[in-house]
C-alpha cells in the first residue's frame, strides 16, 4: 500500500511538471502570438529594429517583429522597409495612428511603438505608415 501512494505521488508531481512546462512554453514564448491578424507597416528606415523587437502598444507589449524586408523599386522609394507585426490582440487602429522605432533604454535596445489615436477607424489589413 505504501508503494502504490508513493509511485501514485511520483506520477502526479511528474506530470504536473510536464503541464507547467508545456503551458510556460505556450505562454511565455512566441507561440501565443498570431492570434489577430499581422499589421503590415512601411517606414523610412528600420532604426536599428531587428527581428524579434517587441511592439508597444500605449506602453503595453503586445507583439513582436516578425519579418523586416527592404524594397528598392519605385514604388516603395520614399518608405522602402517592410515590417510584420505580429501582434496577439486586436488593436483599435484609427487614421491618426503613429507608429515609430523608439530607443528601449539606455543600453541601446530598439522597440516599435504604436499609439491608436483617435479618429476614424482603419479597416483591418490596410498597409500602415511608420
Amino acid at each position: 500500500m505504501e508503494r502504490t501512494r508513493r509511485d501514485t505521488l511520483l506520477g502526479l508531481v511528474f506530470f504536473g511538471t510536464l503541464a507547467f512546462l508545456l503551458w510556460a512554453t505556450i505562454n511565455l514564448t512566441d507561440i501565443s502570438l498570431g492570434k489577430a491578424p499581422p499589421l503590415e507597416v512601411w517606414f523610412a528606415d528600420g532604426g536599428g529594429a531587428q527581428v524579434g523587437t517587441n511592439v508597444l502598444v500605449l506602453g503595453k507589449r503586445v507583439g513582436k517583429v516578425g519579418e523586416i524586408d527592404v524594397h528598392y523599386d519605385d514604388e516603395h522609394a520614399d518608405r522602402p522597409v517592410r515590417m510584420l507585426l505580429l501582434i496577439n490582440q486586436e488593436l483599435p487602429l484609427t487614421d491618426q495612428v503613429t507608429i515609430e522605432v523608439r530607443a528601449d533604454g539606455v543600453l541601446g535596445g530598439k522597440l516599435i511603438y504604436i499609439n491608436p489615436g483617435r479618429g476614424n477607424p482603419v479597416e483591418p489589413g490596410t498597409p500602415l505608415q511608420g
